[in-house]
């Protein structure tokens, strides 16, 4: 995982291929310099390196993890594209404190007192960006459980120098602040709960080592309540894990909301299924605000807004704490907030996508968000940035021209399937915009599914049917956009689901033209 301005986004273009080394192959200053750690799962499991990428032609080379007290340190200046050393000038925390011949600089016996702000300079060449070294105590450790603990267990933490078993007394901090001294070395909460959750550290009393930080992982137990039968089905699957210091049980808990014997969702009455857009257009000018909301979105809470810019997956939040509730992008720019939105619930995409294009143009061309219905009206206008007046506009579909307006609106009368495509408009003496897919859809159609994930092994319908009708047709149904089977009961049942199974599904009535809108099944691990 990364941090960049700002936003915590997965180091790989998809979260099904963000396993394993995270390369750069292209590094770019603005997008791939900031924080660099590991998670699994959701939950952090390192911490943090700092990663600068500099368009200078000079940065200084030093260690990206701390060093221990007592090592030696080397620090390079370099130049871009010289490989020979240069005279260079060494500055910690602002300060000069010595001039390299050989562009190098070490530090012996490093200690605590050397941690600080470095940067560099070359005479003719300019100077590096600063970093940070970090020194540590070596000889202190905390022993801490490498898994999370459940609610209400007893968790023991243990301060010790290393190579040595002896206990001595400690200093236990918690985010920085100290929270106990203890003379037997070690510190036991009985009855954790989540507030205990957090970074700690130690240190050995009238010493001046201290532990690196380790993060206590809290997890919520399972309450034992019997579930209502048709609301709650409650699944538990316990599971023993073990480490050197801790052996605990830990819980996985499914849980499935049912209404009858299955919750359905239609993914396109009232616009459900879809992000709400506000502005509601496909592009904004550079530094415009608008917001995108999955409130009241079927019924479900607890979402967050998701978005890909530049094929990266990330939040549209500065973190994951703060990113339930609408995304409002205050100043939208060009570079970073074009892209698709989506929305989620924890992990899960549970809506379709919406295209957003911020545009650095002088013109853009206002289109529905959201699919339109075949037989409604819509509309086109073709707007000059900060200029309300209406203007004599060109649109195009396709890339071929089809009529020009003295008002800068085109309307579409009972817009069929074949006015679906790419609209783009033109200002003479002012540019042309960007183009935007306009989507028709069947709107008497839509396909019935699970709104929350299945679990493997179960059983899924999916009912094809006409709006407003309960009546059966014969229906044709689609997975990732292919044909898998035609069902004349107009429903389609899926037995011992697996998680290839998962994917977007439509369906349209046999012998029309008429189609839903698609659906995600999300199928999750028994």
């Amino acid at each position: 995982m990364r941090k960049i301005k700002g936003v915590d986004t997965i180091c790989a273009s998809t979260w099904e291929t963000s396993t394993g080394p995270c390369e750069v192959k292209t590094a770019y200053p603005e997008i791939d310099s900031g924080e660099y750690w590991c998670e699994m799962k959701g939950v952090k499991r390192s911490k943090t390196v700092n990663i600068t990428v500099s368009a200078a032609s000079v940065i200084l080379e030093s260690p990206v993890l701390p060093v221990m007290e007592g090592d030696n340190v080397t620090l390079s200046c370099r130049k871009k594209q010289t490989p020979s050393n240069l005279t260079a000038e060494l500055y910690k925390d602002g300060f000069f404190i010595r001039s390299s011949s050989t562009g190098e600089m070490i530090i012996n016996g490093v200690s605590m007192s050397d941690e600080g702000l470095y940067k560099c300079s070359i005479s003719g060449a300019g100077e590096s960006a600063e970093s940070w070294l970090n020194v540590t105590a070596g000889d202190v450790i905390l022993e801490s459980p490498a898994l999370p603990v459940i609610e209400g267990e007893t968790v023991t933490l243990t301060c010790r120098k290393m190579k040595t078993s002896l206990n001595a007394p400690a200093d236990f901090y918690k985010n920085g602040n100290l929270i106990k001294t203890e003379y037997t070395g070690e510190i036991t909460s009985q009855n954790i709960s989540m507030s205990d959750e957090g970074f700690y550290k130690c240190s050995i009393s009238q010493s001046q080592g201290e532990s690196p930080e380790s993060w206590l992982v809290v997890t919520e137990r399972d309450v034992n309540s019997k579930p209502d039968p048709i609301q709650n089905t409650v699944v538990a699957d316990p599971q023993e894990e073990k480490d050197s210091n801790v052996k605990h049980r830990s819980k996985r808990v499914i849980v499935l909301l049912l209404l009858g014997t299955q919750l359905h969702l239609s993914l396109f009455e009232d616009g459900a299924g879809f992000p709400q857009v506000d502005p509601n257009r496909q592009q904004h000018f550079a530094y415009e605000t608008f917001t995108v909301n999955c409130e009241g979105l079927n019924g479900l809470t607890g979402w967050r807004v998701m978005r890909k810019l530049k094929g990266v997956d990330t939040i549209c939040a500065s973190t994951w704490e703060t990113s339930t509730g609408p995304c409002e992008i205050k100043t939208a720019y060009p570079g970073i907030d074009s892209g698709e939105y989506w929305c989620e619930i924890k992990g899960v995409k549970i809506s379709n996508t919406v295209n957003i294009t911020v545009s650095a143009a002088s013109v853009i061309l206002e289109s529905p968000v959201l699919p339109v219905m075949e037989g409604d009206d819509v509309t086109l206008r073709c707007r000059k940035k900060q200029t309300p007046s209406n203007l004599t506009a060109e649109f195009y579909k396709d890339g071929v021209f089809i009529r020009s307006s003295s008002t800068g609106e085109m309307i579409i009368h009972n817009v069929s399937m074949s006015d679906e495509g790419l609209y783009k408009c033109s200002i003479s003496g002012a540019g042309e915009s960007a183009e935007s897919w306009l989507t028709v859809t069947g709107g008497d159609v839509i396909l019935e599914s699970p709104a929350l994930p299945v679990m493997e092994g179960e059983t899924a319908t999916l009912t094809c049917r006409k709006q407003g009708t309960s009546s059966k047709f014969p229906a044709d149904f689609y997975k990732n956009g292919n044909l898998i089977k035609t069902e004349y009961t107009g429903e389609m049942t899926i037995h011992n689901i697996s998680m290839s199974d998962e994917g977007f599904y439509k369906c349209s009535i046999s012998g029309s033209q008429a189609e839903s809108p698609e659906s995600w099944l999300a199928v999750t691990g028994s």
